[in-house]
């Protein structure tokens, strides 16, 4: 997300906690608390930051809180919803939703700009201009988000022939799905495909290699922390100049026209997902790992202590 700063605080054995999370160059001002001042919170001793990103810490240091203050404490998942779905379940659920015979790249967001719409959507339909079975799977969530209207204004940017394949080889899924059924969504899917713009975190990319599902998306933003190379491809990206709210990645479309015709014909790269990114996802992201760092950073005498 672009910046939620400062939405929580806790006290713990007299020291004040806050999250923290932005996914631009700094903090705009007006996402603090209306009777707390930047200057206070970002440069009060006793005041710990907790974010969950390297990428937010960078800019919450950029916005001028002393990195000793910042701890980055990873988001997790239950890796006992979000695993590997067995192969006839997969079936099942792929047939449920039309998907049988596809190449389904699933993008999972609100579907605004920051999310990397217009990207992806100029980057499949290059693909599925050439691969008749590609299908592009767009999950939001109507219930929060107006993503539909963000996908209608997205068609006033693209091209008559971009809209003509998009129009018959995108799915959109709006409604609202438990943890169980979206653990299935992922696990039906073959790629998890996220040219992001801006992101503090990106928990479904986490979600997804739990699921044993390969991922591709923006190299240089905070999913580095968790994703390898082993069953995650990353899109080359530039950082635009600006060092302020607007700060941006700027995938490249050409490498991501590349990558998603690679993962179309390289079977290996599945087969590495859920084999090997379930493991490590157990490892370092359950949430018994990260409570274990959360606590850490709670009982430490600076939140950098832990890091």
């Amino acid at each position: 997300m672009p910046y939620i700063a400062f939405s929580s605080r806790m006290t713990w054995r007299g020291r004040t906690f806050v999250f923290a999370v932005t996914g631009r160059g700094r903090i705009p001002a007006f996402m603090f608390p209306g009777r707390e001042t930047p200057d206070r919170l970002l440069n009060d001793p006793e005041i710990g930051i907790i974010t969950p990103s390297e990428y937010s810490k960078h800019a919450i240091v950029a916005s001028g809180a002393a990195e000793s203050q910042v701890a980055v404490v990873p988001h997790g998942v239950d890796t006992g919803i979000f695993h590997p779905i067995d192969a006839a379940t997969r079936a099942r659920v792929r047939k449920s939703l039309g998907w049988e015979g596809r190449f389904v790249f699933l993008n999972v967001g609100a579907q605004y700009w920051w999310k990397g719409a217009q990207p992806l959507a100029k980057a499949f339909a290059a693909v599925a201009a050439r691969h008749p079975d590609a299908l592009l799977a767009l999950k939001g969530i109507d219930a929060v988000y107006a993503s539909r209207e963000s996908l209608a204004y997205l068609g006033t940017l693209l091209t008559a022939s971009e809209r003509e394949i998009l129009g018959s080889r995108t799915r959109y899924l709006g409604g609202t799905l438990t943890f169980p059924q979206m653990a299935a969504l992922y696990g039906a899917a073959d790629v998890l495909v996220s040219p992001y713009m801006g992101e503090g975190f990106y928990l479904p990319a986490l979600e997804a290699i739990a699921c044993g599902t390969p991922v591709i998306c923006t190299k240089g933003g905070p999913t580095d922390d968790f994703l390898r190379d082993e069953f995650a491809w990353r899109i080359e990206s530039k950082l635009n100049p600006a060092l302020d709210e607007n700060t941006r990645l700027i995938p490249d479309v050409d490498h991501l026209i590349a990558l998603m015709e690679r993962a179309m014909e390289d079977a290996g790269f599945s087969e590495r997902a859920r084999t090997l990114a379930p493991a490590h996802v157990a490892a370092h992201f359950s949430w018994a790992r990260v409570t274990d760092r959360l606590l850490a950073v709670l009982m430490s005498k600076a939140p950098a202590d832990v890091l």
